[in-house]
């Protein structure tokens, strides 16, 4: 089984370190933000203007389109 290891030249590289060992909650967060608050908000819209639905969507396609220039794709959170 193949092993990676991540070395830090600490403290100098304390906030790379700290992006790596935070990625996967920042992960969680930004899985919550996509699922939670936009997908359900509009796919569960009723009472929800046209206009407020749009900007939902908009957001969720801003996400989405920055996640896949930076090579990531919504299969990263499962």
């Amino acid at each position: 089984m193949p092993i990676a290891t991540l070395q830090f030249n600490l403290p100098d590289e304390q906030n790379e370190y700290n992006l790596v060992c935070n990625a996967s909650k920042m992960s969680l967060v930004l899985w919550h933000i996509l699922e939670e608050i936009l997908i359900k908000k509009i796919r569960y819209s009723e009472g929800l203007s046209e206009e407020h639905v749009k900007i939902l969507e908009d957001m969720r396609d801003e996400i989405l389109e920055n996640m896949k220039d930076n090579g990531l794709s919504e299969d990263v959170f499962y």
